[in-house]
């Protein structure tokens, strides 16, 4: 790597102002650009001279996942959110081509931006999900752990091969599982001592984790990158 420049573009509204924040960058197997995070009030997604803007619901942040050319020119751009605050923490690419969306939502929202319907109901204040999209931003799949909310950090988030537990989870014997976006458990081990896990057998994709402690219960979620 030399360090040489080679692009600089700005997304009006997308400032880190008022909620709206870029969380996460990846790029996708044509080497197109993805952001995603949330973002409130209008944000004009084209950073060219055409005007693609998207409105966020009721003046709170929704989550918003948006592509570009490796030159930085827009391709598309697309918002899902409810009524309260709701935001995407993570994103990641399968060997398909699927984008892979994770994070948080507050209330009923649909994450099909299409004409269909793809609603998730949380149980609790910032419950987690799991989404998946094709290429061109079609929902295919969307998925919450009901009466599970996002405590626990998980970190590097995507990664490859391994991920290690926050500092939240003492250092005692814990139990664990993973599941993938269909709730299906994948990996499952009693009476673990070491907080970093390793995830290299599991398929690329998003997961949720389980950690159960003699003192408490905590759920993250994590993207499996190839």
């Amino acid at each position: 790597m030399n360090g040489n420049f080679f692009v600089n573009k700005q997304i009006n509204g997308i400032s880190g102002g008022s909620g709206s924040k870029i969380k996460k960058i990846t790029v996708d197997l044509s080497g197109n650009i993805l952001l995603t995070g949330g973002f409130s009030g209008s944000a004009d997604f084209d950073p060219g001279i055409g005007i693609v803007s998207l409105t966020a619901a009721a003046n709170l942040t929704d989550i918003f996942l948006a592509k570009y050319d490796n030159a930085g020119n827009y391709l598309e751009a697309m918002s899902i959110g409810g009524v309260y605050s709701d935001q995407s923490n993570s994103i990641a690419i399968d060997s398909l081509g699927n984008h892979y969306i994770t994070g948080f939502f507050t209330n009923a929202v649909d994450f099909d931006p299409g004409p269909g319907n793809a609603t998730l109901f949380p149980a609790t204040a910032e419950n987690i999900f799991i989404a998946k999209y094709d290429n061109s931003l079609t929902n295919i799949h969307s998925f919450s752990p009901q009466n599970k909310s996002s405590n626990l950090l998980v970190y590097p988030n995507p990664a490859s091969s391994y991920i290690t537990l926050g500092a939240n989870l003492p250092f005692q014997k814990f139990n664990y599982s993973i599941c993938d976006l269909s709730g299906r458990m994948v990996l499952t081990r009693k009476d673990a001592m070491n907080k970093t896990l390793n995830i290299s057998m599991l398929s690329p994709g998003a997961y949720t984790i389980n950690i159960q402690t003699t003192k408490q219960n905590l759920y993250g979620e994590f993207i499996k990158l190839l």
